[in-house]
């Protein structure tokens, strides 16, 4: 099964490892044709106080759509060329406001569904002054599908006073997660809730569609949410370890497909872990095909062996039953630190080369903050062939400068966030990183032969070939790694049909040997 769109895995019979050169605090890097030198910042309301985008993703036709608040006051999207110029046919010259008819809305998290629409969610303040979810649907024009909710909008609320979502997740069914928090009366308890592709409650989650939970009877909240390889909806965030504490620990918790807490995990469905030996949270996951799972944020405090870290990326990988997985990073921890300054991640992702990027903010020994990249391998060892040993840091205008998401791209990196010239005067920031250069064409083949269609089925796919006619081994391969179809076929320009029907639901590989090439690309049977 999957959650974001955004979230690819792949199985690349030739790793590669892309460089994005020496770019640790050096302008020059950055791509150049992209925005002035490479970063972008967008005014949008006559104030600059409190414009961020929290969210972005690239259309189906291109665009690059970011997503935040302006002023903290109005949903805000902005849609780019991939040039960094505003998409003049979106909004008001490139600019939306949307109205979910209250106050203090600010957009958390945006994904793509497989029709290319756009699903939001919100925070909304309503006219009784508490702070409700919202899920909306957008066209990639930015109008509302009002097929979705009420005229494209969804309201979720949990019968308490504040209710504030974080993160969306996308059911290979259509169906729709949300996950935040909800005021608990004096502590926050971590809240979800699941919706059926048209915008209403899913009954048979939970029985009435949603689900509220306190680990430790401490405030708690989830940070982000993603969908496993067999359908499960893991969440992580954070829990406070006492009354009255400053401490946080990391909260990871599992789902089963109707709501309930998956007891194979952790501590009957939640794991509460405590990374290095002060405060730490997550801010992001990622679930991986093979069941593990990636949990980032930062963590304090003095490893095993007493050396002492100050707000650090922090990433851990715990394996399908919820324990830390020894064959990551340092026993199952990566921690990084910024030339001694404080750092944290608020987003992770993979490539389909299986490199992973986290992005956050850095600061040097106290000073301003800078958008923040890191490089591992798949096992959790920063790629030193990256920036200044896996490490890069971007300054826009000398004092506080933050990503909070960003795009992988063939050969560029894309973040998203805010850059602060002076306090409080936050702008809309981006900044595009290319690549290409550091890339050995030589080395690997980046075009597709091959085109399988649909990604996303419940019954057929079809293969033909972009090229010439070639005689194929074709191997289905499944989550495990088994082989569970293979044949030999002729591929040309006419679509070949195999039927899945009788497999199991989940994620799915298809391996294309011919006597010159391999290829591989992954399926989701739904």
């Amino acid at each position: 099964m999957t959650v974001k769109i955004t979230h690819q895995f792949n199985i690349i019979l030739i790793l590669i490892s892309i460089s994005l050169g020496q770019l640790y605090g050096q302008n020059e890097t950055l791509d150049t044709s992209f925005g002035t030198n490479g970063m972008i910042t967008t005014p949008i309301t006559n104030s600059d106080d409190n414009n961020f985008f929290k969210a972005l993703l690239e259309t189906d036709d291109g665009k690059i759509l970011a997503g935040g608040t302006a002023g903290y006051e109005f949903a805000s999207l902005l849609s780019y060329n991939q040039d960094g110029s505003l998409n003049t046919a979106f909004g008001t010259n490139g600019k939306l406001i949307l109205n979910f008819n209250g106050s203090r809305e600010h957009i958390k998290d945006m994904i793509k569904q497989p029709d290319g629409k756009i699903l939001i969610t919100s925070e909304t303040k309503n006219e009784d002054d508490d702070y409700d979810f919202i899920v909306a649907r957008i066209n990639q024009d930015g109008t509302y599908d009002t097929s979705f909710g009420n005229n494209g909008v969804a309201t979720i609320t949990f019968g308490n006073d504040d209710e504030r979502p974080s993160s969306l997740a996308l059911q290979p069914d259509g169906k729709i997660i949300v996950a935040g928090y909800t005021d608990g009366n004096i502590i926050y308890k971590m809240a979800i809730a699941r919706l059926l592709p048209n915008g209403t409650l899913d009954n048979t989650f939970s029985d009435d569609g949603k689900q509220t939970l306190i680990i430790n009877n401490r405030s708690e909240y989830f940070n982000d949410v993603d969908i496993t390889f067999d359908g499960k909806i893991i969440a992580s965030g954070g829990t406070v370890l006492a009354s009255g504490s400053s401490q946080g620990r990391m909260a990871i918790v599992r789902y089963l497909n109707n709501g309930e807490l998956d007891t194979t995990f952790g501590n009957n469905g939640t794991v509460v872990l405590n990374v290095l030996s002060g405060s730490c949270i997550s801010h992001t996951l990622i679930s991986l095909p093979d069941g593990k799972s990636l949990i980032s944020g930062y963590a304090v405090g003095n490893d095993t062996d007493g050396i002492p870290y100050v707000f650090s990326f922090a990433t851990v990988r715990l394996d399908i039953s919820g324990n830390l997985d020894p064959t990551f990073g340092n026993n199952g921890k990566a921690i990084t630190v910024f030339t001694g300054g404080t750092s944290q991640i608020f987003k992770l992702k993979i490539s389909d080369s299986n490199e992973i990027f986290a992005v956050g903010r850095a600061s040097q020994s106290g000073q301003a903050e800078d958008f923040a990249i890191a490089k591992y391998d798949y096992d959790g060892q920063l790629d030193t062939n990256f920036g200044t040993n896996g490490l890069v840091t971007t300054d826009f205008s000398g004092t506080h400068d933050r990503a909070r998401d960003f795009i992988i791209q063939p050969n560029k990196l894309i973040l998203a966030g805010f850059s602060m010239s002076t306090y409080p005067e936050e702008q809309f920031a981006l900044a595009r990183y290319d690549n290409e250069n550091a890339l050995n064409v030589s080395e690997v083949e980046t075009t597709k032969h091959f085109n399988i269609t649909p990604s996303i089925t419940s019954s057929n796919i079809t293969i033909k070939s972009l090229t010439t006619t070639s005689i194929a081994d074709i191997s289905i391969i499944d989550i495990n790694g088994k082989i569970i179809y293979k044949e030999d076929i002729i591929l040309n320009s006419n679509p070949k049909t195999i039927n899945l029907e009788n497999l199991n639901k989940g994620y799915y590989f298809v391996k294309i040997n011919t006597d010159k090439l391999t290829e591989t690309h992954k399926i989701i049977l739904k």
